[in-house]
């Protein structure tokens, strides 16, 4: 381990490097929207960065110029033409993924430019512009966030404190490696990418773990390690496709919110079929979803990612749902994926 490296490059190089260090599901979704350009990538949409840790008052460790500094840097970031083509081979789910007409328009991306202002101690941040573009806001405004913050606490210290704080780091990643090996039936894949602690930190992480557990490590979200180690990218979508799409068909009814589910998960279908037909329930709440989502929906997607709900709350109510269709529960997949850690095993 570089410690020189990974400490100078922590503390001094843009935080983002390339527009493919966004999670899988940005583009998944991105080439959804731009199918449905029409009814939805040209929709506007505006975006409101929340610090749901108010006891962090950013206001005193991220300044409005090094926030720009940073996001400016992103904004004329272009996908060079190695990076078009690892995502035009992109097959790891059943078929070729990305048109060529989508990855024209990822070569012509303008993610929008923001303001940077504070309220009771805490940025804000709001990008605003089609949902094709500004949706590609959201990652690189988290990394930078959260970059910033760590980077501010790291001037504090000295080169050795701070190398004290990558020690710990391996140390804590060495005994999670060494639990996981204790249960060789467990497979996870990294959705680390908006919360990391610095990108070459990430990247290390990443790293060892494909070398160390090669056999339960499937992948990342992020799509860029992703195509640097050899990894499987991982991801389908995210709550802002159905938020988005029930927002702009919400007309003050229950069945309306009925309807814009069921023609979400018909309209994915049809663009990627069983490839990546994993459900995403929570969006307006688990049980909520298995009384209202189709029963063709159950009966043809693979499963569902749990990310609010308890799994072992949510586990029994999807595993009643498919007996209750005359589905066999052990065909499907669950994948929890909200507060996990070591101690979940």
């Amino acid at each position: 381990m570089d410690l020189r490296r990974i400490d100078e490059e922590t503390m001094e190089a843009p935080i983002v490097r390339s527009l493919l260090e966004d999670d899988f599901y940005k583009f998944a979704m991105g080439q959804f929207l731009f199918t449905h350009k029409s009814n939805l990538g040209d929709k506007v949409m505006e975006w409101h960065f929340k610090n749901r840790t108010k006891s962090v008052q950013l206001e005193y460790h991220i300044s409005e110029e090094d926030f720009q500094n940073e996001y400016k840097h992103v904004v004329n970031l272009k996908a060079d033409k190695s990076e078009l083509h690892y995502l035009r081979g992109t097959n790891e789910y059943e078929s070729r993924m990305f048109s060529e007409g989508y990855l024209e328009h990822l070569a012509n991306l303008q993610i929008p430019a923001v303001n940077f202002g504070t309220h009771e101690f805490q940025p804000v941040i709001n990008p605003k512009g089609k949902w094709l573009h500004s949706m590609h806001a959201e990652m690189p405004t988290l990394r930078i966030i959260n970059g910033l913050f760590y980077r501010n606490q790291m001037k504090k210290m000295s080169r050795i404190e701070r190398e004290m704080i990558y020690m710990e780091g391996v140390k804590r990643l060495h005994f999670f490696i060494t639990e996981i090996k204790k249960h060789p039936y467990i497979r996870f894949s990294d959705f680390g990418n908006r919360r990391a602690f610095s990108t070459p930190w990430h990247e290390y992480v990443v790293e060892r773990l494909t070398e160390e557990l090669p056999g339960q490590f499937i992948g990342t979200s992020n799509v860029y390690l992703a195509n640097k180690f050899g990894l499987t990218p991982i991801g389908t979508c995210a709550h802002e496709l159905s938020m988005g799409m029930n927002a702009l068909a919400f007309d003050g009814t229950k069945q309306s919110l009925i309807n814009s589910n069921i023609e979400l998960h018909q309209l994915w279908w049809r663009q990627y079929g069983q490839g990546l037909s994993i459900s995403l329930p929570d969006t307006l709440g688990t049980k909520w979803t298995l009384e209202n989502l189709s029963d063709e929906t159950f009966r043809d997607w693979k499963g569902s990612r749990l990310d609010s709900m308890d799994p072992m709350q949510a586990i029994p109510l999807f595993i009643e749902k498919y007996e209750s269709l005359g589905i066999d529960p052990r065909k499907k997949l669950l994948i929890p994926s909200d507060g996990l850690d070591i101690k979940s095993t």
